[in-house]
């Protein structure tokens, strides 16, 4: 009885004899069972043979040396992983580093990501054992683009963030959200127009952060509802008198949050007479507030009590009292 290491090693002397035939190398191949070649020291012309036998021993020494030879992933090598797909997923390529080099790995696995002929189900299973960042894209089909994307597999760099901007618009913001420190950090080299928006109410996304990216953009041109949100998030600052009287003036911010608003600005501001301003915008009823006139009457509710507060704490007017017909009676200082 041949024990399967000696039948192996009589096959590689065999396989290595330079006196045999190249022929008949290959019809040793193809009729042995042995299955687990590995190529390091076998003719060129026998390689093709064990691979399309199925013969190539699992292991990414292997696939480097064919890469190698090639300078490029051979169909064959692509069907031999997929058919191995398992087993590779399993196996570290970056153990051959040392041996081959940090720069023949980085090829390979590149060649891999981008190659067309590789199926999806085999490059969502073994892409994200790479350990790697995409320096710079190619062409690549969108689902595995996405795939990318959302491994973190991609360096934030310009032109990353244009061939995503370009090529897969729906998870640009997905890719600035998962690299937001190397965006903010040369945040204005990267133009977001279109997007501010979608940034500024990511919940992924801390308020540290938000504020940069406002700081970096043109607020007017946010939507007003988005502008009120941003204030009362204290992302922004409620500073600037004709965003302000848009948001007033604005019919479809809804009553109940314009008060919240004027709250917040009453809080913060120290220049009674554009907050006067704002607070007429609010409606007839409010237009006497803080004026000549000795009282004026607004409807009764909490939020309207709570605005009463802030005005009386802050000097707008002198007192205020629950009246008889659902009302809040409000009365000015007698000396404006």
């Amino acid at each position: 009885n041949i024990s399967n290491e000696d039948n192996e090693k009589t096959i590689m002397e065999v396989i290595n004899d330079e006196s045999i035939d190249l022929d008949v190398k290959k019809q040793i191949i193809i009729n042995e069972k042995f299955s687990k070649y590995s190529i390091e020291r076998i003719q060129k012309e026998l390689i093709n043979v064990i691979i399309n036998e199925d013969k190539l021993k699992v292991s990414y020494e292997n696939i480097i040396l064919c890469f190698k030879a090639e300078n490029k992933l051979c169909e064959n090598i692509i069907n031999n992983i997929s058919l191995h797909i398992k087993e590779y997923i399993k196996e570290d390529i970056n153990q051959y580093k040392e041996k081959y080099g940090e720069e023949i790995l980085e090829k390979l696995k590149i060649e891999y990501i981008f190659n067309e002929k590789v199926s999806f189900e085999d490059f969502e299973l073994l892409v994200k054992t790479f350990d790697i960042r995409i320096k710079e894209l190619k062409e690549c089909s969108s689902i595995k683009l996405e795939f990318l994307i959302d491994q973190s597999l991609i360096e934030f760099n310009l032109n990353n963030f244009e061939y995503i901007r370009e090529n897969l618009e729906s998870k640009l913001v997905k890719f600035i959200t998962l690299n937001i420190d190397a965006y903010i950090e040369n945040i204005n080299e990267y133009d977001i127009s279109g997007y501010e928006e979608q940034l500024l109410s990511n919940t992924e996304i801390n308020n540290e952060n938000k504020k940069n990216i406002a700081n970096s953009i043109d607020i007017s041109k946010l939507k007003n509802i988005n502008i009120i949100e941003l204030i009362m998030q204290e992302i922004i600052d409620a500073d600037d008198k004709e965003i302000n009287n848009r948001i007033l003036n604005d019919l479809d911010i809804n009553f109940e949050t314009k008060i919240k608003f004027i709250k917040i600005i009453l809080q913060k501001t120290t220049d009674k007479e554009v907050a006067t301003e704002y607070i007429h915008l609010l409606g007839e009823e409010y237009a006497n507030i803080n004026t000549s006139k000795n009282g004026c009457s607004i409807e009764y509710n909490t939020l309207n009590i709570e605005l009463c507060d802030i005005l009386k704490e802050k000097g707008y007017i002198s007192s205020f009292k629950k009246g008889k017909k659902k009302n809040i009676v409000i009365y000015n200082k007698v000396n404006r």
